[in-house]
Parts: C-alpha cells; structure tokens; sequence
C-alpha cells in the first residue's frame, strides 16, 4: 500500500510493514525480524477511512496516524499501534482536513513527540504539526517553502537532556571514583550510584545499595539517554546499557555485564563508545 507506512526498529532489529497479500481483500501490518528473517502479521482494528501511516516509537510499540473523512467531517487521530495484536488506541485528536499523502510523518521516541504535515478545514495553508505523545497537546508551525512538487521529512538529531546521563566523578566523596546514573530503568524507574571497585584486569563497578532511590526530580520519564537493566527474571544474561555519559564535556554509550548479584550488585565494562 502506497504511503502506508515502512518502518523499521533498529535497536530491536525489527522491521514493520502494511500490505496486502495477494489475492485477499484485507490488509496486513507486517513484522520482520531482521536477524531470522521471520515474519509475522496481524490486522489492524481501525485505520479509519483515509490516510494511515506510523513510525517506531518503543519496543513492541508503534505510533501512527488515521484519517476519518465523512461522516466524522475530517478528524485526524494520533494513535497507539501494538504490532502484536493490530490494537489501537487514540492519543491525540486533531481537527483538520487531512494529512498530506507521502508527505512525512515521524516520530521522535526519545522526546516523546510525532511530527506531520497537514491541512486544517477551510484553509488552503498547509502546516508542520508536533504532538506531544504525553500529553496529547497538539502544535503547528507553518513551513515557508516546501517547494513545488514532493516533499517530506525526518526526525535527525534529538536534544540530549543531560539531566538524565549518568556521570564519572573521580572526586565522589564518599567513595571516589563513583558513577552516578540519575535515571535507570528496571521495570520503574532509579537513580543509583555505582562505586570503582577494579581497574585490572577489567573495570568493575559495584552499586551502593544506599544511593538506589527514586529519582530526583521524582516525575523523570525515560527516555534515550536514560540507562536500561532489561530483565531483572534473568540475570546471568543481563546487560546494564547506559545509553548517555557524560566524561568531561564528551558522552559515550557503555555497556555493563553482571557479573554478581551476591552478595553485592557488580558490572564489568564489556563495550563503550561515542
């Protein structure tokens, strides 16, 4: 289906498609697994009766756009996608009379925002919408030039909230050198202090079980530059990704392994990089 929607998830390694299979009358929103090559689909309960398209969000999570026309006299709806089940659920309702075929729809996951360009009832202007997939509040901006014939976009480089990247500190007291992580996500979300323990012949930290509170400030949400702990049923395969460090004015992503949880909670440094 033409403008449908193509998307893919790189960081769970999946792709997502909408199609047709040949010779059925319904559509399909497909799944890839981009490391197996399986595939799998489900329907969707409600594209409405115009214009659908959606981008990645979070795992298992997508957003998308639909258009009612007629008799819903022109309501486009930001919604909720699970790939699983075909179920959505609508986030935002936006008044206008349509969304420009093919002409973007993007999603900013780590700043929790959808961007796309429509047209309001009644009006011959066009407008660059940003929807707050929090809130729900809905915004507009109107684009000088977008030319004469196609036009479309992307989302590029989001801000990095440097409130929620953990930091080194050689000079932490007590102990020193301490890695402070403001925002980590097991299930809910932490702060959490992890003291230097061993330099040789790997770098190890150990939690100190007595900075793991909840976050300050307390209404923190996740986002890219927040840490992850993915699976606390299965430890011996965890790995703590700390997606944003701040060391002096550069940042890095470091990947930590755990490699005991008794008696203490320690990480060996497995990959780093910019």
């Amino acid at each position: 289906m033409q403008g449908a929607g193509f998307s893919v998830d790189s960081d769970n390694h999946k792709a997502y498609f909408y199609g047709q299979k040949d010779g059925e009358s319904s559509w399909r929103l497909y799944t890839v697994d981009l490391i197996t090559g399986t595939t799998s689909y489900v329907s969707i309960d409600d594209v409405g009766q115009g214009g659908f398209d959606f981008d990645t969000y979070q795992p298992d999570k997508l957003i998308g756009y639909r258009w009612h026309g007629e008799p819903v006299s022109g309501t486009e709806e930001i919604i909720s996608i699970d790939p699983s089940t075909g179920i959505t659920s609508s986030l935002a309702t936006i008044d206008i009379d349509w969304v420009m075929q093919g002409a973007g729809f993007s999603v900013d996951s780590d700043n929790h925002k959808a961007y796309f360009y429509g047209q309001k009832d009644g009006e011959s202007s066009w407008r660059l919408y940003t929807v707050d997939l929090i809130t729900g509040t809905t915004s507009y901006v109107s684009i000088d030039d977008v030319g004469q014939g196609g036009f479309d976009f992307d989302t590029y480089q989001p801000v990095i909230n440097v409130s929620q990247c953990a930091t080194f500190n050689l000079f932490a007291t007590p102990p020193a050198p301490q890695l402070f992580l403001p925002c980590v996500q097991v299930g809910a979300v932490y702060q959490v202090g992890m003291n230097l323990i061993a330099v040789d012949p790997s770098l190890r930290f150990e939690v100190d079980p007595t900075t793991l509170l909840p976050p300050n400030p307390p209404d923190l949400i996740p986002t890219g530059q927040c840490a992850v702990f993915p699976d606390p049923a299965a430890p011996a395969l965890n790995h703590l990704r700390i997606n944003c460090l701040q060391i002096g004015d550069q940042t890095y992503w470091v990947d930590l392994v755990l490699t005991s949880v008794i008696p203490t909670i320690q990480f060996d440094v497995v990959g780093f990089g910019q």
